[in-house]
């Protein structure tokens, strides 16, 4: 009787498992353009980051050159130096079924042995994969226990030529929450260099280094931060995202259009935020922490260069959405006649959008009648659409005078 009853039990508790359904549903990872990184949850047009590297050839060779989707950019590491560890964020945690990446045919530059580590918190890895490569330059997919986790590193433990390179690093499976954006507003230091980042009401605004200045302007597009830039006369594209701690940035800035023989640095970003103690307040003695003040030298944050921009690309994107309106307004008000394109790649209708910004500009009591509206959807790129941030960059309105 005894052993039935157990029996029973075991058998009902085994049909309520059955059914349980997850807390959370998992999000389907994104479809990236390139066929070759389909399913691939480190891509940074999604979120994904680096947290940190032990060193690269250069800059322009950098870890995020693994996870920009480029069919033909890559991570080198130093000349015989090849093994090296690089610490990757998703912007979500994801249960991760398959890891992998994609190396190099030629011996030089091929990875022959990887090893893969997860964690949730950066702090405790675990490795999930030590797998041996094929000299291919596809990529090479590896199914493991699924783990969910925050955060990925990848050691190169061995590379026989004169250098590990590595194309894309791959990590497949399904976000268990909704990505999310981390506030870019603040104080950074970039490349060694002081930055700040102002947010205002969805329009961003940026300058890097002290003396000769990059100024940045732009807006947030899910969980990536889409910027113009100028530098005396040089001007183009740039990308950021930020870790899921708020700790850590990762950039790439292009020289004018955002291809992939235009790249112009990598951007490894760390927060710099010092904080002073005021007064003890309030009950129980509590101190408040205030942010220390920023340096006279960054107060160029606030600079207007959509004009300059304007000016130099003859179109300027609305990264900072209705904000940017205030430029067709200007535009308006000099006696010039204003067209707003829209294009988009990922198979949204553009006439709501732009029906949005006809009744924003009519509230602002603009001239229409000088406004001309152009949904051109996907057709007549500036350039071939070739990943997923190219997809981002070029998928906006534009303002074109």
């Amino acid at each position: 009787m005894r052993r039935a009853a157990a029996l029973l039990i075991a058998i009902a508790l085994l049909a309520c498992r059955q059914v349980e359904k997850p807390a959370t549903p998992p999000v389907p990872p994104p479809r990236p353009l390139d066929a070759s990184e389909n399913g691939n949850l480190l891509n940074m047009a999604f979120g994904a980051s680096v947290v940190s590297r032990t060193a690269e050839q250069t800059l322009e060779a950098s870890a995020v050159r693994a996870i920009d989707g480029d069919p033909e950019s890559a991570w080198t590491s130093p000349p015989a130096d090849n093994n090296q560890t690089i610490v990757f964020a998703l912007p979500a945690p994801a249960r991760i079924e398959q890891v992998g990446v994609r190396t190099d045919s030629r011996k030089s530059f091929a990875v022959t042995k990887i090893r893969f580590e997860a964690s949730s918190d950066s702090k405790t890895f675990t490795t999930i994969a030590e797998p041996q490569l094929a000299s291919s330059e596809e990529p090479q997919l590896f199914p493991i226990t699924p783990v969910t986790a925050s955060y990925l590193r990848v050691t190169t433990t061995e590379a026989p030529g004169l250098f590990a390179l590595l194309k894309s690093v791959h990590a497949r499976g399904t976000y268990m929450s909704q990505p999310t954006a981390q506030p870019i507003a603040g104080c950074w230091k970039i490349n060694g260099k002081r930055a700040e980042f102002i947010d205002e009401t969805g329009r961003i605004r940026g300058v890097i280094g002290e003396a000769n200045q990059i100024k940045l302007q732009g807006g947030l597009d899910g969980t990536l931060y889409r910027l113009i830039w100028t530098r005396g006369p040089e001007w183009g594209y740039a990308a950021i995202t930020i870790s899921p701690d708020g700790k850590h940035l990762t950039g790439i800035k292009w020289h004018e259009e955002p291809l992939n023989w235009t790249f112009g640095d990598s951007w490894f970003g760390e927060r710099c935020d010092r904080v002073i103690p005021s007064v003890s307040e309030g009950p129980g003695g509590r101190v408040v922490l205030r942010a220390a003040p920023t340096p006279r030298s960054l107060a160029h944050a606030r600079d207007d260069i959509r004009f300059d921009f304007l000016q130099r690309a003859r179109r300027l994107p609305m990264f900072g959405g209705d904000a940017d309106l205030d430029v067709v307004m200007r535009l308006l008000s000099e006696g010039k006649r204003v067209k707003l394109v829209a294009r988009d790649y990922r198979g949204v209708l553009q006439e709501p959008k732009l029906n949005a910004l006809r009744e924003a500009l009519q509230k602002r009591g603009a001239d229409l009648s000088r406004v001309d509206f152009g949904a051109l959807g996907d057709k007549k790129p500036r350039y071939p659409i070739e990943n997923e941030l190219m997809r981002s960059l070029y998928g906006v309105v534009e303002i074109e005078p």
